[in-house]
């Protein structure tokens, strides 16, 4: 079987508008799953077990064996192997850190922090998308119930990320910010690419090695799963968004295969396929790997897990999105006459 052909980025957006060469001789998901799709429809739900084999078996037949280290250590089981589909034990109460959160938002790649200011202060951010996702989550009016918990690696963004969650949380507003770290499958430590010409804040900013980001420097790589599984309240009302500029190829999956992406009630987020075509992923000789049937993937997996409340929205709220708080500043703090 001959090889996909590398793509030189300069090619890149005539690549996008050719039909692809397949790059695996066996059917795809997509056709695979419309043959199969009267049979499908008689079948029971499948329980996690067969969610976790089928997961695996897709891995294989999508990615090339290069792409094994895309799956956390924990999730490494064969097809056989049986992992208990009950539902999640409670965290431990002494260690589960914010189990008292039972409405969420978690901010995975929250830049300069837009995204939780349109939370707590969303008639300063007319017209944005997100406003009606907030609505309809956690309900109109005064959100100080809401948690809302930001991870950002990018350096650059540390100090006005520090200002946002100071001040939010002397007006009651439950917030924190991870600034310097990037959610991950692991945690550990890892390369951070920047923008060696920022624009719109630093919005090519990644894990991942382009060419054109020469800046490097070191962030912490928090375990996503272990988070939501472990510092969360199974019972919580839990909205994500999601924009880590293609290395949500990498999350998803363990979040998948851990359980954790079922606990989350909506995801909205910002697909980069673009990014892969070039092989622009952790590893290399990745042209076989295929985003848009990954995407595919994830989206039927947890539709027909039992028990899994998850839903994807196709959402990018860029809206706002280079309002640093010099130009929409934040709100006054009010000093009681009594201190």
């Amino acid at each position: 079987m001959s090889s996909t052909p590398s793509v030189p980025v300069s090619t890149a957006n005539r690549y996008h508008r050719a039909a692809r060469p397949p790059t695996i001789p066996s059917p795809t998901l997509r056709s695979v799953a419309r043959q199969n799709r009267g049979l499908a429809a008689m079948a029971l739900k499948p329980s996690l077990p067969d969610l976790v084999g089928l997961a695996l078996l897709l891995a294989v037949i999508v990615c090339q064996p290069s792409q094994a280290v895309l799956l956390p250590r924990r999730a490494r089981y064969s097809a056989t192997t049986q992992v208990n589909d009950s539902p999640t034990r409670a965290p431990e109460p002494e260690t589960c850190q914010y189990c008292h959160c039972k409405k969420v938002y978690l901010d995975a790649g929250t830049n300069i922090g837009v995204q939780i200011r349109k939370l707590y202060e969303p008639e300063k951010f007319p017209g944005a998308p997100a406003l009606r996702l907030f609505d309809r989550s956690f309900g109109v009016g005064d959100r100080q119930s809401v948690c809302a918990f930001g991870f950002e690696p990018n350096p650059r963004h540390s100090e006005e990320l520090r200002n946002i969650e100071e001040t939010y949380n002397m007006l009651g507003y439950p917030v924190k910010i991870f600034t310097r770290t990037a959610v991950s499958h692991r945690n550990g430590l890892a390369k951070f690419h920047l923008d060696d010409k920022p624009r719109r804040n630093d919005w090519g900013a990644t894990l991942l090695d382009m060419s054109w980001n020469k800046t490097k420097t070191v962030v912490k790589l928090m375990d996503f799963s272990a988070f939501i599984l472990e510092q969360l309240s199974p019972d919580a009302t839990i909205v994500m968004k999601m924009d880590i500029e293609g290395s949500e190829y990498t999350i998803l999956p363990s979040l998948l295969l851990s359980g954790a992406l079922c606990k989350v009630g909506t995801v909205y987020m910002e697909w980069h396929p673009y990014r892969f075509r070039q092989g622009w992923v952790y590893g290399r000789n990745n042209e076989a790997f295929n985003p848009r049937e990954i995407g595919y993937i994830l989206k039927y997996l947890t539709s027909h897990a039992n028990g899994c409340r998850t839903r994807f929205v196709n959402s990018d709220d860029e809206k706002y999105g280079t309002m640093h708080i010099t130009d929409l500043p934040l709100p006054d703090i009010v000093v009681p006459d009594e201190l």
